[in-house]
């Protein structure tokens, strides 16, 4: 028998509890389906503190499942700074479990949000 991923609920009171640390290992554990899911019972700062505790590769595989309005309300959070009210008040060693993505990564996350709602181009 195998065990089944946790869900994103789950690791939704470590958020609360703000564990930081545990939530990014729950979150690692979480299924990307479960995440996008879930995704409409955060609340935005807790949106962005979520996709910044997960890797590229599963943030990608979130954001490409969310709704066009989530994926622009990420592209705005995509820099570290828009989580600066939440980081505020952790130590470094919390802070330092926050991804600052690779620019390279922005590119990608708007190619896939071009699949969703092209934006149309000025002739």
């Amino acid at each position: 028998m195998h065990a089944s991923k946790p869900s994103a609920p789950d690791a939704f009171p470590l958020l609360r509890r703000r564990d930081f640390a545990s939530l990014k290992r729950s979150l690692a554990q979480a299924s990307g389906s479960a995440l996008a899911r879930d995704w409409p019972t955060l609340a935005p700062m807790d949106k962005l503190a979520v996709f910044k505790l997960l890797d590229e590769a599963r943030g990608l595989d979130l954001f490409a499942r969310l709704p066009f309005e989530e994926q622009y309300f990420l592209l705005g959070g995509f820099e570290t700074g828009s989580i600066a009210p939440l980081l505020s008040g952790l130590s470094a060693d919390e802070r330092a479990l926050f991804r600052d993505f690779p620019r390279s990564l922005y590119g990608r996350m708007i190619e896939l949000m071009k699949k969703k709602s092209p934006v149309p181009t000025i002739p």
